[in-house]
C-alpha cells in the first residue's frame, strides 16, 4: 500500500493520513481547508459550526492508528497542534517504523 491511500470523490480527491506522508497531507489539508474557508478555524477559536465542520473534515482524513494517539483532541485547532507535536519530532520516523511493525502482525 502506498504512503497516502487516495479515495476518489466527485469534487475532490481525498488524502488519508497514514504516517508516512504528513508534509504531504498537511500542505494538501490547507489548501482544503482554504477552499473550505476553515484554514483560519484551525489556528484560532472560530463559531461553534465552521469549528465542527473543520474538525469533522481534519479527522476524516487520518487513518484509525494515528486517530488513536489524538483521541482527545476536542477542536480542529487541537487535531492539528497534536499532529505537528506528533510529525514534527525528529523521531517521527522511529514513530512511523513501530506503527508499521504494529500493523505487519
Amino acid at each position: 500500500m502506498s504512503p497516502m491511500t487516495a479515495t476518489t470523490d466527485v469534487e475532490k480527491r481525498v488524502l488519508l493520513l497514514t504516517g508516512k506522508s504528513q508534509t504531504t497531507w498537511a500542505f494538501w489539508m490547507k489548501a482544503r481547508l482554504l477552499e473550505k474557508g476553515l484554514c483560519r478555524v484551525v489556528n484560532t477559536a472560530q463559531e461553534k459550526p465552521k469549528q465542527c465542520d473543520a474538525f469533522d473534515f481534519v479527522v476524516s482524513t487520518i487513518s484509525e492508528p494515528i486517530l488513536s494517539r489524538i483521541l482527545d483532541a476536542i477542536t480542529a485547532k487541537d487535531v492539528w497542534g497534536k499532529l505537528r507535536e506528533l510529525y514534527a519530532s525528529t523521531d517521527a520516523s522511529i514513530v512511523v517504523a513501530i506503527e508499521d511493525g504494529i500493523h505487519g502482525f
